[in-house]
């Protein structure tokens, strides 16, 4: 044994039995430590997700309540109001709770790892604040009684109205600076539903600021608008944009809104077949005449409306209508069977006489393309005319009668009027001032931001619009020199199903003006660019084939450029417009035409100083 070596030592030691036991006990102690360890971390992550999810859920439910309290501010539902108000704090209060608590507030001090908890904490800041600042504050005010029900008729407390103005403007910089403390909530790098709830309190704000800031805007002139000094009348009208025309659709049919200190009532729904071809024109002045005079387009409704100024439009149908009827209405008001669809989403379904059930699902179909296969006979014109009336007349008295269902009806108009489908002009010119500072104007801008609007003007005298789909796109070089190269593009894809036996009245191609080569479905549309002030056409192309030229003229200072395309059945068309435009300040527009289809939208145009 003294003989041994010290390697040989060591190595007894390491082979010793007891030793060997030793770690042998030791194994299963370190793989319990291990295990309780990964328990208790598993669990932490466990409970710090169902953390996050709570307050996450605390602040959608602070979200939907005060979206609650916003429409029953709407509808003139003041204890509502005040019940959603109260509900969305203690929501909030909740969600605060939550993201204060430990260990949720320690997992928020670590660097990435914790970033999700500060997206809640912020959020919930935020949403305090929109209560706090913003709605409970209009919850409180008279805007809060503005709307009223009497005797199953809507109306507008007009004195109401007058006393909310101070807290409808003062509620306007909080929202905006919400808004924008909402825009600044980071984004969590792990988590990603409780980005989609940033994402829709940044939507919500926005979309709160916005409608503050119009309505704002409006509400000096709106006692006049709703009779404060004496009756209004004003000429709805229905636009069928299965016929694209700049402002939506042809004149397809009418009504008047009668409205009396408040009281708001439709009346005298009539069709286009009433009208006649021509009336006495209006000057417009040369601009216009230049640009619509070969359509005679002052004096014939048919045609009052390919422009996309909507100002323009109106004058014209209120001009035809005093000739028509004698009344020289107060104003014009414009909308599209789209946007019916949205009102009858939250009005519910309408039974017509003959017991048809007219709902959102079927009411842009019907009045759009079946209501033609249904009625295919010139001679069975009128009674389309009449049956689409009907419908029109129904929807009218479902949404204006007083429903449970004001939110989804008022949520319903909010995306209508954001799809541009409706459009409102006054007479009177200190009202048509305010209105030009709102969305539902719908001007030709005369300002030298970058602008592109795609207008498409039906060629075929017929209905097949129905089936058009668009993508636009809009596309300008930095924000470097003078100048800049720029471009624009829409894809036209006619959709209508080759080879069906379509009714004479839906294809058009019926007088000597609308005739081309093509088979049945075919469709013919005149497209015309509105470009940035400024800008000068390089070349246009369609289908890659450059065109020897394109109609140019000028409206509103804008240069537009104008080629027709035919395309067949189930086709495709694509127009490029290539050009110089000014390296201009403001923020890109590209304005979309409400025609039945959606329009798919690039826009892809720095914005310079």
């Amino acid at each position: 044994m003294e003989g041994r070596s010290e390697e040989s030592r060591r190595a007894g030691r390491r082979l010793s039995p007891r030793r060997l036991w030793s770690k042998v006990r030791a194994r299963p102690r370190l793989a319990t430590a291990v295990g309780v360890v990964a328990l208790f971390v598993l669990t932490l992550c466990v409970w710090l997700g169902y953390s996050l999810l709570g307050a996450r859920s605390a602040i959608d439910d602070a979200s939907e309540h005060a979206e609650n309290a916003k429409s029953a501010l709407l509808r003139g539902d003041t204890a509502i109001a005040r019940q959603e108000a109260s509900d969305a704090q203690d929501s909030v209060a909740d969600a605060r709770a939550k993201v204060g608590s430990a260990p949720l507030s320690w997992l928020g001090a670590i660097p990435g790892v914790g970033s999700p908890v500060v997206t809640v904490e912020e959020m919930s800041d935020v949403a305090y604040r929109l209560l706090d600042e913003v709605l409970v504050p209009l919850v409180d005010s008279p805007a809060s009684t503005v709307l009223s029900s009497t005797g199953g008729e809507r109306r507008v407390d007009l004195a109401a109205l007058r006393d909310s103005i101070p807290a409808l403007n003062d509620a306007v910089a909080p929202a905006a600076s919400v808004a924008q403390a909402a825009d600044e909530v980071p984004r969590s790098s792990w988590f990603g539903r409780v980005n989609n709830a940033r994402d829709s309190l940044v939507r919500q704000t926005a979309d709160l600021a916005e409608q503050l800031g119009n309505v704002s805007r409006a509400a000096p002139v709106l006692p006049q608008m709703l009779g404060a000094d004496g009756p209004r009348n004003y000429l709805m009208v229905f636009q069928t944009n299965a016929e694209a025309r700049g402002t939506g659709g042809i004149l397809g049919g009418t009504a008047i809104l009668h409205v009396e200190n408040g009281a708001i009532k439709v009346e005298k729904p009539a069709s286009n077949l009433e009208l006649q071809l021509h009336y006495n024109p209006i000057d417009l002045g040369p601009e216009f005449q230049k640009m619509y005079g070969q359509w005679d387009a002052t004096a014939n409704w048919q045609n009052a409306n390919f422009s996309p100024h909507f100002p323009y439009a109106a004058a014209i149908w209120r001009s035809i209508w005093a000739q028509h009827t004698g009344l020289t209405v107060d104003g014009v008001i414009a909308t599209d069977p789209v946007a019916l669809s949205y009102l009858l989403f939250g009005a519910g379904p309408v039974t017509l006489p003959n017991g048809e059930v007219i709902d959102s699902s079927n009411v842009v179909p019907i009045t759009q393309n079946e209501a033609y296969f249904k009625f295919r006979a010139e001679s069975e014109q009128p009674a389309r005319k009449e049956y689409l009336q009907e419908i029109s007349k129904a929807v009218i008295d479902a949404v204006n009668s007083p429903s449970d269902s004001m939110k989804t009806i008022v949520a319903g108009l909010g995306v209508a009027i954001d799809e541009g489908r409706l459009a409102v002009w006054s007479a009177h010119p200190e009202e048509q001032q305010a209105l030009e500072s709102l969305p539902i104007a719908h001007l030709v801008p005369t300002d030298p931001a970058p602008y592109a609007n795609v207008i498409v003007n039906n060629g075929a005298g017929g209905k097949l619009d129905y089936y058009l789909q668009r993508a636009i796109g809009y596309w300008a070089g930095p924000c470097a020199g003078p100048t800049r190269d720029s471009a624009v593009s829409v894809v036209l894809t006619n959709t209508a199903p080759p080879g069906l036996d379509y009714p004479s009245y839906l294809v058009g191609r019926r007088t000597a003006e609308t005739q081309y080569e093509g088979p049945p479905g075919t469709n013919r549309s005149i497209v015309s660019l509105f470009a940035t002030e400024g800008a000068t056409l390089k070349k246009v192309t369609i289908n890659g084939i450059q065109l020897p030229f394109a109609l140019t003229t000028t409206e509103r200072g804008h240069p537009v450029y104008t080629v027709p395309v035919v395309i067949e059945p189930e086709k495709s068309a694509t127009v490029i417009w290539e050009m110089t435009e000014p390296t201009a300040p403001g923020t890109p527009q590209l304005p979309v035409q409400p025609l039945v289809l959606p329009a798919a939208v690039a826009l892809e145009v720095p914005t310079c100083s």
